[in-house]
């Protein structure tokens, strides 16, 4: 709490933003991990989803100011999904399939780039076969055969050093 309440104070400062970016990255990143504690850690679903919220608001501000780049992109893509599981555990399951469909189409946008970082791929894949595991859950059988396929493809790629090496 106590990092968060400082990093808020400083984002809160009239500083030239090429100054204070690096904290309201930071305070998105406490956001994130917080939110993290909150859904997994002690199952408090709406707080995590607040967290989450906030974190991506953040983000957002930062795109706002001009940050953008693919580590941004991923991080954008990486809380919609958080903010996907959270939504999922409140018992919405078609938005956070729609949240994970999101998060998947802003990875999908980062093309080779997801390659740069083996990370990147890693949550790629996890974000493939959330879709799935939610379509599957729905009956949807049809269109989660292939989503799991493509997952699998993926993280099968990781090890491997990437998208080249795809079978």
């Amino acid at each position: 709490d106590r990092g968060i309440a400082d990093l808020s104070d400083l984002v809160k400062q009239n500083v030239d933003p090429k100054i204070s970016w690096p904290w309201m990255r930071s305070l998105a990143d406490l956001y994130q991990s917080l939110g993290d504690v909150l859904l997994f850690r002690f199952n408090q679903r709406e707080e995590s989803l607040a967290a989450f919220n906030k974190a991506r608001d953040l983000r957002e501000r930062l795109v706002e100011l001009g940050f953008g780049g693919p580590a941004l992109e991923f991080d954008l893509a990486w809380i919609t999904n958080k903010r996907a599981e959270a939504e999922e555990r409140l018992g919405n399951t078609e938005g956070a399939l729609n949240l994970f469909t999101e998060a998947y189409g802003r990875m999908d946008a980062l093309k080779e780039k997801i390659w740069d970082n083996l990370r990147w791929a890693t949550d790629f894949g996890t974000i493939e076969a959330n879709i799935g595991r939610l379509k599957r859950k729905q009956n949807r059988f049809a269109e989660a055969a292939p989503v799991f396929a493509r997952a699998e493809e993926t993280l099968a790629a990781v090890p491997k050093g990437g998208a080249g090496n795809r079978d």
